[in-house]
Parts: C-alpha cells; structure tokens; sequence
C-alpha cells in the first residue's frame, strides 16, 4: 500500500482464498488507489472475493 503513496499513482494487489491443504479456491486483483488509507474484500461462502 505505501507503493502507491510513494509512487502517487494505483498499483495492483493480487489476493486469493486457500483451502487449509493450501489449494487456491478463488483469486483477484484490485488497484489500490493511492489516496485510500484501507481495503476491504469480502470472502462469500462459495468462496468468491467481493472487493
């Protein structure tokens, strides 16, 4: 998040869900807008990520 402060400008975060056996269930990329202080995804219970 400081790389976009620092650079002024929206940078990419990739996130993904883990099973406990560590298989990926869901991903997906958000740009992070330099002025935002905090980013709040939400986990749906088949797994979707909600941003």
């Amino acid at each position: 998040m400081m790389e976009a402060k620092n650079a002024g400008a929206p940078i990419g975060v990739a996130v993904a869900v883990k099973k406990t056996d560590g298989s990926v269930t869901a991903s997906r990329e958000f740009l992070f807008e330099a002025e935002m202080e905090k980013m709040y995804l939400r986990i749906t219970e088949s797994g979707e990520i909600e941003g």
